[in-house]
């Protein structure tokens, strides 16, 4: 039975990991390149548009990504400092770990901001508004996507490792 909830558990965060990258590399890659094309106002309006729901499907995404990440490390028994610092495993665990952290920091900024957009949208605001809104998804956008990328290569590298 354990080992069917751990093939569960594993699963649902692969899944959940999935969506939330997904949705970063849409709203980075697709999203805004695509707002580029649209006047100032529409880019506002597309943003408060599209923006809820997408808000929705990422942070749940984020939520259950984490959530399953400590039940995985508390089940597999890598949060102790010993295992964090001094295996190969707990190091790339802890690097992993400061980055989602700043990936979910950085995400909660552009979350904001892209509320922000949309509500500068609705109200009709002035082009140079939503361009300086814009201007902070990009901000924040972009480290994040980077170090999202990047956890997923350290979570590669934890299976090739093994833990020791």
């Amino acid at each position: 039975m354990e080992n069917v909830m751990a093939t569960i558990v594993g699963a649902v965060h692969i899944l959940a990991v999935a969506t939330w990258i997904g949705g970063v590399i849409y709203m980075y890659q697709v999203m805004l390149p695509a707002r580029e094309k649209l006047d100032p106002p529409q880019r506002g309006v597309l943003m408060a548009a599209a923006g809820p729901r997408w808000t929705v499907i990422v942070w749940t995404a984020a939520t259950i990504m984490i959530l399953t990440g400590i039940i995985k490390a508390v089940g597999l028994g890598v949060l102790n400092p010993d295992t964090l610092f001094n295996t190969l495993y707990g190091n790339i665990l802890a690097v992993k770990i400061v980055l989602v952290a700043a990936v979910v920091l950085l995400g909660a900024m552009a979350t904001k901001a892209s509320i922000d957009v949309g509500k500068l949208g609705e109200a009709g605001a002035p082009p140079e508004d939503i361009a300086t809104g814009e201007k902070q998804i990009t901000y924040w956008s972009a480290p994040s996507f980077v170090f999202g990328v990047i956890v997923i290569f350290l979570a590669v590298g934890m299976r090739v490792v093994g833990i020791e």
